[in-house]
């Protein structure tokens, strides 16, 4: 898959999960804090300005009603209202579930794979050939 395409379905991923509006909540959130540092205000008092909802910048407005409209307009209305509804052929009351058993393990009948090696590494280490 190319770069390009890549990237479309990215961007078709993040518009039609409404990350858009979460990325562009993050950037006016931003903006509004540095620009409340710039206006003279301290680090908590601008962070409660920016946080508080009653400070809010033209595209905190923008983002706020457009998630309004993406969830009315994402609401019951479009489900088909004549399909029945799935449910579990087994009501949850009657499923049982055990703890599995657990059995002891004793050192002596599990497997040892960190035994000694038979032989010890040459010392010192060989030498790779060098050809002249």
């Amino acid at each position: 898959m190319g770069r390009w395409s890549r990237a479309w379905w990215v961007g078709w991923l993040v518009a039609s999960l409404g990350l858009h509006l979460a990325l562009l909540q993050s950037v006016a959130w931003s903006l509004m804090f540095a620009g409340f540092m710039r206006a003279g205000d301290s680090i908590p008092a601008a962070l409660s300005k920016t946080f508080d909802g009653q400070h809010p910048c033209r595209l905190c407005v923008w983002v706020r009603s457009k998630a309004a409209d993406s969830a009315r307009d994402s609401g019951p209305s479009h489900a088909a209202p004549n399909l029945p509804k799935l449910e579990l052929a087994t009501p949850a009351d009657a499923l049982e579930w055990a703890a599995p058993a657990l059995h002891p393990v004793t050192v002596a009948s599990a497997p040892i794979f960190w035994a000694r090696r038979p032989h010890t590494p040459p010392v010192p280490p060989p030498r790779p050939i060098r050809f002249a």
